[in-house]
């Protein structure tokens, strides 16, 4: 985790050429999204939901 956080910040830390675009990694907002879902549960559109329980 350490490698991969000194990556992260080398490459936010980059001049950008358009400071109002954010740097963006892939999957960069996984952990916060995964930290989201085991809190909150996970978002279920209702249609989906009608058929699970339909099962």
């Amino acid at each position: 985790d350490a490698k991969l956080q000194r990556i992260r910040d080398y490459v936010t830390s980059a001049e950008r050429a358009d400071e109002n675009q954010a740097i963006r990694l892939p999957g960069h907002e996984f952990t916060t999204l995964l930290a989201e879902n085991r809190r909150n549960g996970i978002t279920v559109d209702d249609s989906v939901w009608a058929k699970i329980q339909a099962l």
